[in-house]
């Protein structure tokens, strides 16, 4: 009887041995998990728009036309910025690879809106005023070469007397969406 009770005690001491192995590799398999599910979140946050975000990218300055001081002959008073203008550059700057883009402080994702409110541009229901600071960031060169191509927006816009300025830079933050998410008429299904 005592040798079958050692046998039985040895085996279950091994059965206990695999059965904490078994545990072991369940939570550190449940603890990867949990990191994947957090970067996809993560990406998800960034991809939305919702965190602040830094790198390289360029930072483009729009102004309207000096009074007086345009070059071509055109009355500044009738080309100034329209949120057409912006549309096309945040338009322009995606279709070169701009991973986040603000303006003004504004951050512009997938529902933002850039348009014209009486005189002035909203985006994100905010008013911004000239100078317009939109911030990109990506790859810097191929920001900046596609925005500087002749005949492309950076010539169109200035053929219009609006003052455009384009510096890269290694280090930029793009602040995170701070508008209202409120949807009315989406539902889970």
């Amino acid at each position: 009887d005592l040798r079958q009770l050692t046998n039985d005690n040895e085996n279950l001491q091994t059965e206990i041995q695999d059965i904490q192995l078994k545990l072991k590799q369940v939570n550190e398999g449940q603890y990867q998990a949990m990191l994947a599910l957090q970067s996809e979140i993560d990406k998800g946050l960034m991809a939305a728009g919702m965190v602040t975000v830094e790198g390289p990218g360029i930072e483009v300055i729009l102004n309207n036309p000096s009074p007086g001081g345009a070059d071509n002959d055109y009355s500044a008073e009738l080309f100034l910025i329209r949120d057409e203008d912006i549309l096309k550059l945040v338009n322009e700057l995606r279709a070169s690879g701009a991973e986040a883009i603000s303006l003004n402080g504004q951050r512009v994702i997938a529902t933002s809106e850039i348009r014209f409110a009486g005189s002035f541009i909203n985006v994100n229901t905010t008013r911004v005023v000239p100078p317009y600071q939109i911030l990109a960031i990506g790859d810097p060169d191929e920001l900046e070469r596609n925005l500087m191509l002749s005949g492309g927006l950076k010539d169109y816009l200035s053929n219009f007397g609006i003052q455009v300025k384009v510096e890269t830079n290694e280090k930029l933050t793009v602040p995170a969406f701070s508008g209202d998410l409120n949807y009315k008429y989406v539902g889970q299904s």
